[in-house]
C-alpha cells in the first residue's frame, strides 16, 4: 500500500525585516519550514514564501520600489506588482521572480477560501536567528473592507514590525499574507491581505504548479501537487507522450494524470523511484528532482605522490625541508 507524502505543512514562515519577529511564541526547527525564506528588495529585507518552484509570494510593500534583489546566492529577476496594491484595503500582494528553480523538499498549498472571524492561525517568524511560532484569531474590525483579514493577538505570541510578507496557515494552506499593525489601537494586531481577493493576479501571475522541488525517496509514494494555473488543466498529455518523467523515476497514475484539475485544487501523483536521479517534469521549466545525485568536487589540479611518484607532495615537503636546513646552512657558512 502506498504511503502518501504530505507535502503541506500546517506552518507559516515569517522573517523579520529588522530585529522584531515573532514576540513570545514557541521555538521549531526551521530546517523542517524551507518554503519558508528571507529575501531582500532594494533596501529592504522582507519575508515570503516559496511557490511554483521559482516564485516568491510576499508583500507588495516590500517590492514596490524594488529594481534588484536576492535571496540566498541567486537573484530576483522580476517583481510583480498587485495592479489593486493597497495596504488597508488588503491588496498588499506581489510575487518576486527567481532567476532559477529554488531547491526545497517542503511546500504550503495556498486557499482562496474565504476565511471567518475566530478562527485560530498559525504565523511563525525568526528572532535573533531563532525560528518560532504564534498562534493569532481572526477578527472583524471593518466589515466595510472584506479584503483584509485581522489577526487579534490572544497571548500565544504575536508579530511586529518588519514581519512583512508572512503568510499566514489555517488548516494546511496559506490564506492571507502580513501586511502590518492593524491600526486599530492595539499595537500587537495585525492586517493581512487575504489570498481570496488576489487569486486572479495570483494564477495569472504564476499559471504554473505548485510543488516540491527536492525530495529523496525509493520505492512508492504518492505525491500530492497544486494547481495555480488560470484554467482547468491536468498532465495526462505529458503522462502519454512521455516526458513527464526522466532517469530512475515513473509516474504510474494519479489524480494527476485522469482527471482535469481546477485552479487552487490539488492532485496526486502515484510515483516510484530507484536510488539513481531522476525527475518530474510538470513543464520543461518546473522540476522535481528526486534523488539528486551528490556534487563531485573538481580536481583544482593540485598534485599528489602517487601521481608525481612523490614529486607534488615531496616538493611541499622539500621546501618545508630547505627552510628547516637553513640555519644549518649559515652555521656552516
Amino acid at each position: 500500500m502506498k504511503t502518501i507524502t504530505k507535502i503541506t505543512l500546517a506552518i507559516i514562515g515569517l522573517t523579520s525585516a529588522s530585529a522584531h519577529a515573532i514576540v513570545g511564541g514557541t521555538s521549531v526547527d526551521e530546517s523542517l519550514y524551507q518554503q519558508y525564506v528571507t529575501y531582500t528588495a532594494g533596501n529592504q529585507r522582507c519575508s515570503g514564501t516559496i511557490v511554483g518552484g521559482k516564485y516568491i509570494l510576499s508583500a507588495a510593500h516590500c517590492m514596490t520600489n524594488a529594481k534588484t534583489g536576492n535571496i540566498k546566492d541567486q537573484q530576483l529577476i522580476k517583481f510583480t506588482i498587485n495592479p489593486d496594491n493597497l495596504l488597508s484595503r488588503g491588496f498588499d500582494i506581489a510575487i518576486a521572480t527567481i532567476e532559477e528553480q529554488y531547491k526545497t523538499p517542503t511546500i504550503t498549498f495556498l486557499s482562496d477560501l474565504h476565511v471567518l472571524d475566530n478562527e485560530s492561525v498559525e504565523v511563525f517568524g525568526w528572532s535573533t536567528g531563532a525560528l518560532k511560532s504564534a498562534v493569532m484569531r481572526t477578527y472583524p474590525i471593518n466589515p466595510n473592507i472584506p479584503e483584509a483579514l485581522f489577526l487579534s493577538d490572544i497571548s500565544e505570541g504575536h508579530t511586529d514590525e518588519g514581519d512583512s510578507g508572512s503568510p499566514v496557515v489555517l488548516n494546511n494552506k496559506i490564506i492571507s499574507i502580513h501586511g502590518g499593525k492593524a491600526l486599530n489601537g492595539n499595537d500587537t494586531d495585525t492586517v493581512t491581505s487575504r489570498i481570496e481577493s488576489s487569486r486572479d493576479f495570483i494564477l495569472s501571475t504564476i499559471n504554473d504548479w505548485h510543488s516540491p522541488t527536492e525530495l529523496k525517496f525509493t520505492g512508492a509514494q504518492t505525491i500530492e501537487i497544486q494547481s495555480l494555473h488560470v484554467n482547468d488543466t491536468n498532465l495526462a498529455e505529458r503522462w502519454n507522450n512521455k516526458t513527464l518523467t526522466t532517469g530512475g523515476v515513473t509516474v504510474t497514475g494519479g489524480t494527476c494524470v485522469t482527471d482535469m484539475i481546477t485552479p487552487f485544487g490539488t492532485c496526486t501523483l502515484d510515483v516510484t523511484a530507484g536510488a539513481g536521479e531522476g525527475a518530474i517534469k510538470l513543464t520543461d521549466n518546473n522540476i522535481v528532482t528526486i534523488n539528486r545525485a551528490a556534487v563531485v568536487e573538481p580536481d583544482t589540479g593540485g598534485s599528489t605522490d602517487k601521481d608525481n611518484n612523490g614529486g607534488g607532495g615531496g616538493g611541499s615537503l622539500g621546501w618545508l625541508t630547505l627552510l628547516a636546513l637553513l640555519p644549518l646552512a649559515w652555521r656552516r657558512k
